[in-house]
């Protein structure tokens, strides 16, 4: 992750999940992008890849929402692209597991149920 990157990480020296989620292009991701500018062209991101949602928060900052099987690497480059710019990303879900209301900065280990879906639904 990059210094521009914010979000949920999953740490784990379990090779077997390491193996499953990498291997799995399935794992959905639900990212939260701050745009430099506001998006004009609503349908630059609408592929078979993912969808993307336009989010108007607090004026003047843009977000859009996206939920795709990208790694956060392939989301850059696809953004980039596309020629939209971009403060930060923040990885909001990952295969089913969310922040909740963890500060930034905090951690947690994951629950019995949270590791258990992780090794069996990705």
């Amino acid at each position: 992750m990059d210094t521009d990157d914010l979000g949920l990480v999953v740490l784990t020296n379990d090779q077997e999940l390491i193996d499953r989620v990498v291997a799995n292009k399935k794992v959905r991701s639900i990212y939260q992008i701050f745009l430099e500018q506001a998006w004009k062209d609503k349908t630059a991101l609408k592929t078979k890849e993912f969808y993307a949602q336009l989010d108007r928060t607090e004026f003047p900052e843009f977000t859009v929402k996206i939920e795709t099987t990208l790694s956060l690497t392939e989301l850059k480059s696809c953004l980039t692209a596309a020629k939209i710019g971009f403060k930060k990303i923040d990885r909001l879900v990952f295969g089913g597991l969310t922040k909740k209301d963890l500060p930034r900065g905090w951690n947690r280990p994951l629950t019995e149920k949270e590791v258990i879906f992780l090794k069996h639904f990705s």
